[in-house]
């Protein structure tokens, strides 16, 4: 089933042309990888997608509703929710209450019913022993797994993440991918943008590879990374000298 529909998205800063006209089609249940060199617009895509930045051309359809014209808030009590590169937790408040704010003010639901729901996302994020940690003094994966944990306070069905595994040891890495596994598993749709490939992978049943701001490639995720457009742009190996070496 689609779950959302992307068409023509196109954005620019000046003459910089951040999205160019990108066509995405996804579907409920799946978890999509984003790759791309540094500047091919990632994030400004997923600004657009979830109503941090509205498009200067194109639609964005979610769950059969155009959203295109809503903003972040209005997106967010659709169902869809995001993490930041930087985890940005409230300092001045527990692990416990970081949560609790998004339960309430995304997720539209009172104090009381939200004691239940939070506690169940710690625990699946690993943070209930953390509960009344200040979030100030979380460690980087602590910090990282706040950030999904606030994220799936509003109940996303649509969840977008930023760069989540970045700074993280292989360790680290290993033990998030398995709480993003487990949300996808429990019929949360994914999209994940990263530079940690290896991690990326483990979780992602199709890749997108974005250039320019526009889709190079959209495919099943080992064929996608062995493709020698994507070898040559995004892992800066020439087609030529790679095979001459083979």
């Amino acid at each position: 089933m689609l779950h959302m529909e992307i068409k023509g998205l196109s954005k620019s800063f000046g003459a910089l042309r951040v999205a160019d006209g990108i066509d995405l089609r996804i579907q409920r249940g799946e978890a999509v990888g984003i790759i791309g060199p540094n500047g091919a617009g990632k994030t400004t895509f997923f600004n657009l997608i979830a109503g941090d930045l509205f498009g200067d051309a194109g639609t964005v359809v979610f769950k059969g509703t155009d959203v295109t014209g809503w903003d972040a808030r209005e997106r967010s009590r659709a169902c869809m929710a995001r993490t930041y590169q930087i985890p940005q937790p409230f300092h001045g408040m527990t692990v416990y209450e970081n949560v609790l704010v998004g339960a309430v003010f995304a997720g539209g639901r009172s104090q009381s019913q939200s004691r239940q729901h939070c506690e169940e996302i710690l625990q699946q994020t690993h943070l209930s022993e953390f509960a009344n940690t200040p979030a100030s003094s979380l460690t980087l994966l602590n910090r990282k797994r706040l950030e999904l944990a606030r994220a799936l306070g509003s109940s996303p069905e649509l969840l977008l993440l930023d760069e989540i595994a970045g700074g993280l040891t292989d360790a680290e890495c290993s033990d998030l991918v398995k709480t993003i596994l487990d949300i996808n598993a429990h019929g949360v749709t994914v999209i994940w943008i990263e530079h940690v490939v290896h991690a990326l992978l483990e979780v992602v049943n199709r890749l997108v590879v974005l250039n320019a701001g526009s889709v190079l490639r959209d495919g099943e995720p080992h064929r996608v990374m062995r493709s020698p457009d994507v070898r040559e742009i995004y892992l800066g190996v020439e087609p030529e000298a790679d095979g001459a070496g083979s």
